[in-house]
C-alpha cells in the first residue's frame, strides 16, 4: 500500500482520512513516518499543547515531540471524524472529536472538535485545532 501511495499521491481529503485512521489505531510509529512523509519540512502544528507553550510545534521534529507529549499525557487518545470536506485546492475541514482517557486520573473523556488542515504542494503546510467545530468551519468561511 505505501508503493501505491507513493505512486498516485491521494488528494488532499484522502491524506486527512489516512491519516486519522492511523491516529484511531493508535500505532504512533507509523502516524509520524506518515506525518514525515506527507508533510512540509516547515509544518506547523496548533494544538491545545502548543496554546500552554504560547508557540506551535514546528517542522518534523515538532510533529515528533507533539505526538510524544500525547502518549505521555494521555492512556488513550482517540480521535472521530463525522465530516471531511475540500474547501479549496490547499484546505480541508474536519469535524469530528477526540475520545481519550488522561494518564493518571483515568478519567474517560470526549469532545467535539474542528480542524483545518492546509497544503502546500500536495503536503500537510499547516493544521490547526479548534475546541468548537463551528470555530474551524468559521475560519475557512463555512460558518453559519
Amino acid at each position: 500500500m505505501h508503493g501505491i501511495l507513493q505512486a498516485m499521491p491521494p488528494k488532499n481529503v484522502d491524506l486527512v482520512r489516512q491519516a486519522y485512521a492511523h491516529w484511531q489505531a493508535g500505532d504512533y510509529d507509523v502516524l509520524l513516518d506518515f506525518f514525515l512523509e506527507f508533510s512540509v519540512p516547515d509544518v506547523e502544528l496548533h494544538s491545545r499543547f502548543a496554546g500552554l507553550a504560547g508557540q506551535p510545534y514546528r517542522g518534523h521534529e515538532g510533529l515528533g515531540t507533539w505526538l510524544s507529549e500525547i502518549q505521555e499525557a494521555f492512556e488513550r487518545f482517540e480521535p472521530w471524524i463525522d465530516e471531511a470536506r475540500p474547501v479549496d485546492a490547499d484546505r480541508v475541514v474536519v469535524v469530528g472529536g477526540i475520545s481519550f482517557r488522561a494518564r493518571g486520573s483515568g478519567v474517560d473523556m470526549g469532545e467535539r472538535m474542528g480542524w483545518v488542515h492546509e497544503f502546500r504542494d500536495g503536503k500537510l503546510s499547516r493544521m490547526l485545532f479548534y475546541g468548537d467545530p463551528a470555530e474551524a468551519l468559521e475560519e475557512v468561511g463555512l460558518g453559519e
